[in-house]
């Protein structure tokens, strides 16, 4: 446990550093330095350079599902009432209009599931235009 990490050696006989796993997530450890140590296999693995082989549809379509999660949950606290969950909740609310509004307007573009070339802009993200 955590609690007896102080307690452990550093290193130890067969030269591997001690750490702790991450509750809830198989395969991620952290040492004492709070370094991050991900031992998953690489192959189907969360990583950036998968996420973005995704089609621009799928990706927005993620954002939507994590936002109506996230909502979801917050929503399904009980026992946390009061003005800042209420604010909370609302806060979350007003950004899922917006995403579901952004959303709506890459989808209409994005339709056929291909990706456009280059960066583009789609639910919340934001294009920066600057002169060369």
């Amino acid at each position: 446990p955590v609690e007896a990490l102080h307690v452990e050696l550093e290193v130890d006989e067969r030269g591997l550093r001690k750490v702790f796993a991450m509750a809830s997530w198989p395969g991620l450890y952290r040492d004492e330095q709070g370094q991050l140590i991900d031992v998953r296999p690489l192959e189907g693995r969360p990583s950036y350079d998968r996420l973005m082989l995704r089609p621009e549809s799928e990706l927005v379509r993620l954002l939507l599902a994590a936002y109506e999660r996230q909502l979801q949950v917050l929503e399904g606290q009980t026992g946390r009432g009061g003005p800042q969950h209420d604010a909370q909740v609302a806060e979350l609310r007003r950004q899922l209009r917006d995403v579901r509004s952004r959303a709506n307007f890459a989808l209409t573009f994005f339709a056929g599931g291909s990706r456009s070339g280059g960066n583009s802009c789609a639910a919340g993200a934001t294009a920066v235009v600057t002169k060369s």
